[in-house]
């Protein structure tokens, strides 16, 4: 498992994920620059539950993951993600200010969670919870 040092320098290199529904969709959406709209809208991201839109810039270089998701308070709406994107750096980002804040604590508990579930160690919901609940030292 990997460990930040340096969160500043981590969120940095790191690809933003943002979650949406299909009712934020709009929302999300006027937030991103014009051409990442144009690029969703034609693509036909929706924001429906468990689907994901790459973004990519000019040079062809992932800059955002767009993720939909069923509900935002769904602690599984992530889970699948790190089969199906590129190996990478990824820092999940609010898109409503409103949305709730991580403590590192959390942070680390999901980032260990979803790094086993990658490397094919978890196999089920009891063993991510084990891991979670030692990654945060409970």
């Amino acid at each position: 498992m990997s460990v930040i040092t340096d969160r500043k320098a981590f969120d940095k290199a790191a690809i933003p994920l943002l979650a949406t529904d299909r009712a934020k969709l709009p929302k999300l959406l006027a937030s991103l620059a014009p051409a990442e709209r144009r690029w969703a809208e034609a693509a036909g991201f929706d924001g429906a539950p468990n689907t994901h839109h790459a973004v990519i810039d000019a040079k062809g270089k992932l800059v955002r993951v767009l993720v939909g998701v069923r509900d935002a308070d769904d602690p599984w709406a992530l889970a699948a993600l790190p089969l199906k994107l590129p190996a990478g750096r990824y820092v999940v980002e609010a898109v409503e200010d409103e949305a709730p804040a991580l403590s590192p604590d959390e942070e680390a508990g999901i980032e260990a969670a979803l790094q086993s579930y990658r490397q094919g160690r978890v196999v089920d919901a009891k063993r991510a919870r084990e891991i979670i609940d030692a990654a945060l030292g409970r």
